[in-house]
């Protein structure tokens, strides 16, 4: 087996920190398969999967390197809120071009963010840590970190001091990292905003305008055009008439000042599984109504083509979907392109 050095102190603090943030935000099976991968003990609770993380670090066998990989997988995917956007032809084959996007980069003065390492930092403001380009697409990614504190009533205690009695409470800190990312993916003509901020309409107009005042200093910003998810979500609520792929939990669709709403009351089951109302459904002519907003079951599946359901939003007026579990990457983008062959 070759050796492997022991991380230096720095490096080992900062991937402890990460790795507790991590088993915190993480589903349990996104940890497991990290572990799993680096052939480390796994264990049965999220205890066990810290402490074994964290032996690993000490150890060498779990290293910077490996927890990057990962984390480009899992770190900000899904629980999120997504604005996509069409590439246009022309600007996807210049997109292609990673020589020509890098001197663009570098000359804009990027040149501490391009191609960096995934940050370990926690930083107060949200704050561009990487620039790069893998696998033909461009990503920009900015990190924040926050705190938040969990009661711990066992930590409690009482003690006295100078003779009065003096009751102590206690709160665990935890370190959590929100995570923005720009994505363009020119092989399949779409690019992506990505925020993990829940759902405030100034926030989130504050956070587009600094993701595009950053990226238009790269690429041609203005040349990409939203993605018309009205048109997705009356598509996909007619898919799920006829498919149990696509589940449509509720859909509402307006027409010149009115609207109507078709909703199921089960959380398991899709309106189109009542008979009566799937029959009022199929007297509704599409084309005659605007899609405003849909929830939906939707199939994903992840790098190695294992598929299952996850809950997603799509708001036709915001152009915005939200995607309602923790994925990965690759389950995140399947829902894309599902989005997109649905305009």
């Amino acid at each position: 087996m070759p050796y492997v050095s022991e991380p230096l102190p720095s490096e080992a603090d900062a991937l402890v920190r990460l790795a507790q943030g991590i088993v915190l935000a993480q589903g349990n099976e996104f940890i497991k398969e990290l572990l799993r991968d680096r052939g480390i003990r796994i264990g049965a609770t999220k205890a066990d999967f810290e402490r074994n993380m964290l032996a690993a670090i000490y150890a060498g066998d779990l290293r910077r390197e490996h927890i990057e990989l990962w984390l480009n997988e899992v770190e900000g995917w899904g629980n999120q809120h997504v604005y996509l956007y069409d590439v246009p032809r022309d600007l996807s084959i210049s997109l292609g071009d990673e020589e020509a996007l890098k001197k663009k980069a570098l000359k804009a003065g990027f040149q501490e963010q391009y191609d960096a390492g995934i940050s370990l930092e926690y930083p107060p403001q949200r704050t561009l840590t990487r620039i790069d380009y893998t696998d033909g697409q461009l990503s920009f990614v900015w990190h924040q970190g926050k705190e938040s504190a969990i009661r711990k009533k066992d930590r409690d205690f009482r003690n006295e001091i100078d003779g009065d009695i003096y009751d102590f409470r206690a709160y665990r800190i935890r370190s959590e990292r929100a995570v923005t990312r720009f994505v363009v993916r020119p092989s399949d003509n779409v690019a992506a905003i990505f925020i993990q901020t829940p759902w405030i309409e100034e926030e989130h107009d504050k956070v587009i305008r600094d993701v595009i005042t950053v990226v238009a200093r790269v690429i041609q910003f203005d040349e990409l055009r939203p993605f018309a998810i009205a048109t997705a979500i009356k598509k996909l609520d007619a898919i799920s008439l006829n498919s149990k792929g696509v589940v449509a939990h509720s859909t509402r669709l307006s027409s010149s000042g009115a609207y109507i709403e078709f909703g199921s009351t089960s959380a398991r089951l899709g309106y189109q599984d009542v008979g009566p109302v799937r029959e009022v459904r199929q007297a509704v002519r599409p084309r005659s109504f605007v899609g405003l907003n849909g929830n939906f079951m939707l199939p994903c599946a992840d790098r190695n083509g294992d598929t299952r359901s996850v809950g997603v939003q799509l708001v036709g007026e915001q152009r915005r979907l939200k995607l309602g579990h923790q994925m990965t990457a690759s389950e995140v983008w399947s829902i894309v392109q599902l989005v997109k062959e649905n305009l």
